[in-house]
């Protein structure tokens, strides 16, 4: 197996086992990925989403009698599980979309809202832990509105006024706790670092078939993988289940090279999506074309701080839930490293510091 070039701190062999046993059903197990699967205490939370693909296509490979009786039973319960979890989801996004429907609101369905039923099948899907939705600018307050009919809205930092205001994205919580977390998003990421067309998004989109509607909609193939890129570097791991997505839209969609080269220069983020598809290409051997691996390549100094960067052993929370000190080190020197011009990560920062600026001084009045 090639080590992925772009490494995270928890991107294990084994990890990386995982992952290719639930892109697609092995015709022969690998005696790794039995390894990984007998090792599997521990890593259901990084693993959540993919639990019921795993099993299916231990199933459909004749693998699941290979594993010990204990290992299948914790296999089976927690696929269980997250399925169950999956399909309380689906409930609740279709009454979302019913609402904002109504409301005549268009909606771009985002990450596993998207590709559930679409990229992935009904039988072998992958899980997501929130909806993800995003709307336009101008619709954006009166969905918050809609949805807090059913929803109760969740207040990241009461301190922070200003950036809270300017936040791309709101989330939501159901009122008696039953139920997943919604993100409503009104931009794909935080402004200033990615130079990202919305109208453009919006134009490029195509009808979820699942739903039959007009307002309901998905990103285009070329903008589905840059989105995933972009989630990446803001997480700072290109080595999760964005693998996997990625090499279904690179081998189901197909998105047209020219095109997503030529995107990827504009946004400034032909770096994260070279991550992204190397990574991607060595651990599942997704097919990248030539021209595009081209168009994208970075230089070797760039290559070498990204891939210090990632593979920095950092913890991303504390204790009480907060990213940590040395994590936000890192993507603050990430912001200059990743996007391609550094000029993008200073734009974000100051206004960054101006918003904590407005929040300091709003503190002051109180």
């Amino acid at each position: 197996m090639t080590k992925p070039p772009y490494p995270s701190p928890g991107c294990t062999p084994q990890h990386v086992e995982l992952l290719r046993l639930a892109a697609d059903a092995p015709r022969a197990p690998s005696t790794a990925q039995l390894e990984a699967l007998q090792n599997l205490d521990g890593r259901e939370g990084a693993l959540w989403p993919l639990l019921p693909r795993l099993l299916a296509n231990l199933e459909q490979g004749g693998l699941e009698q290979r594993l010990p009786q204990s290992t299948r039973r914790r296999l089976r319960r927690t696929a269980t599980d997250a399925v169950a979890a999956h399909l309380l989801h689906e409930q609740w996004l279709i009454r979302l979309l019913e609402q904002l429907e109504r409301a005549q609101i268009p909606v771009m369905l985002l990450k596993s809202s998207a590709f559930a039923r679409l990229l992935y099948p009904a039988n072998k899907p992958r899980i997501g832990r929130d909806l993800d939705l995003m709307v336009r600018q101008e619709h954006f307050a009166r969905a918050g509105k809609l949805l807090e009919k059913t929803l109760q809205p969740v207040t990241l930092d009461h301190a922070r006024p200003a950036t809270r205001a300017a936040l791309f994205e709101r989330v939501y919580r159901p009122r008696n706790g039953a139920g997943p977390t919604v993100e409503l998003h009104r931009a794909l990421t935080n402004p200033g670092v990615f130079h990202i067309d919305e109208e453009k998004l919006w134009d490029a989109s195509l009808p979820h078939p699942r739903y039959g509607s007009r307002f309901v909609r998905v990103l285009s193939p070329e903008h589905s993988l840059l989105h995933l890129a972009v989630h990446a570097f803001r997480d700072l791991d290109f080595c999760t289940h964005n693998l996997l997505d990625a090499h279904r839209i690179l081998t189901r969609w197909r998105p047209d090279p020219e095109r997503l080269a030529r995107t990827a220069g504009h946004w400034g983020a032909r770096n994260v999506l070279h991550c992204l598809l190397h990574n991607a290409e060595a651990t599942l051997q997704s097919p990248i074309p030539a021209p595009l691996k081209q168009a994208l390549e970075p230089g070797r100094l760039r290559r070498k701080a990204m891939r210090s960067l990632l593979s920095s052993n950092h913890n991303r929370a504390r204790p009480d839930g907060r990213k940590s000190r040395r994590y936000r080190q890192l993507q603050l020197l990430a912001q200059w490293t990743f996007p391609d011009s550094p000029h993008q990560g200073m734009k974000y920062q100051l206004n960054y510091a101006a918003l904590r600026l407005g929040d300091a001084l709003a503190r002051g009045k109180d």
